[in-house]
């Protein structure tokens, strides 16, 4: 971009330079021209007034010499074809000039002054500059790349997330949310052995905001006594609203998973899901169509959810269909989350 900037900037001032030369030896010669036309308008107009007082010298000399009184209609060199009546000529009869140039006072003639010329190249330049700092400011606002492309073979593009400021809560609220560790993790353990959670993400993908971020850690922090708690909502089915909320986990590597460990404070149905597309975690879309749910849960407490057979993948989203009251408000709540491989 910069580059490209560089090379349009140099273009434009060559050809900025180029177009004042040219303006400037344009000028130069049409006041040439003009200097020139009104010189021969002068001398012509000289020459004809050298013959008109030429010629009436001649008729007063004359007659002074005939002893004939002297007639002014002379001064217009008296012709009369075929013994008919004088007429006086009329200066133009002489005096039969061009008209002078139009649109060119004799003032355009005169050469520029330095001062003039100055200020017609700095409007000009003015002009151009003007052109030129559009020109940059539009390549400034052309994005990096076009949108389905990607600089680098195997790169993908990152989403904004659709769901951030969308609802009328606080804006700017942490929701705990880290970047996906990396995925080079060791071996994956043993079947039987505890996997450990090491982070969560609200996930709302239906609705329009977040479900109290500020409470995930609380599903980490190994205290049964603490829990997260969704938006409160005025039946089981979310007040009508949409199909339900959960929580994205993150095992911080792929591992094959046989079973969920949930502590339910408060009675709920839902749906276990597992996947290791970064792009759940990273924009958090709804569930695809052709994603099954690898198990599926209905109780209160401690509850364990056996998966599918073969199960593995790196997240696993909690997801929950029908909740119970908690007070005057429905939630979903999660006390504590742990896997098994």
């Amino acid at each position: 971009m910069a580059s490209t900037a560089a090379r349009t900037a140099s273009a434009i001032g060559a050809a900025t330079s180029g177009f004042a030369k040219s303006l400037s030896e344009r000028l130069s010669d049409t006041r040439e021209r003009a200097r020139d036309k009104v010189e021969e308008l002068r001398e012509r107009r000289e020459a004809a007034a050298g013959q008109r007082t030429a010629g009436m010298r001649s008729a007063t000399d004359e007659d002074l010499a005939s002893g004939d009184a002297y007639d002014e209609t002379h001064a217009y060199a008296l012709d009369a074809p075929d013994g008919g009546s004088a007429r006086p000529r009329a200066a133009s009869d002489y005096d039969e000039l061009e008209p002078p140039i139009p649109l060119l006072p004799p003032s355009a003639a005169e050469p520029l002054t330095k001062d003039e010329s100055r200020l017609a190249i700095g409007i000009i330049v003015g002009f151009l500059a003007v052109a030129l700092a559009l020109g940059l400011w539009g390549l400034s606002r052309l994005p990096s790349s076009l949108p389905g492309l990607t600089s680098d073979p195997g790169t993908t593009m990152s989403t904004p997330d659709p769901e951030t400021g969308a609802s009328g809560e606080d804006e700017g609220e942490d929701d705990g949310a880290e970047a996906p560790g990396d995925d080079s993790a060791g071996p994956p353990a043993a079947a039987g052995q505890p996997l450990t959670f090491t982070q969560a993400l609200d996930y709302d993908p239906l609705g329009g905001g977040d479900e109290r971020p500020d409470e995930l850690p609380l599903i980490l922090d190994g205290d049964e006594s603490t829990a997260w708690g969704s938006e409160g909502y005025r039946n089981t089915a979310f007040s009508n609203l949409k199909a339900g909320v959960g929580v994205i986990l993150d095992l911080g590597s792929e591992s094959s998973i046989s079973a969920v460990n949930l502590v339910l404070p408060l009675d709920s149905k839902g749906e276990i899901y597992v996947s290791s597309d970064e792009s759940l975690w990273a924009n958090r879309p709804a569930l695809p169509d052709d994603l099954s749910p690898a198990g599926t849960f209905d109780g209160e407490g401690s509850v364990t959810v056996d998966l599918a057979d073969g199960t593995s993948g790196r997240y696993v989203v909690v997801w929950f269909t029908e909740i119970s009251s908690d007070g005057q408000w429905f939630r979903a709540r999660l006390a504590e989350a742990s896997a098994t491989s």
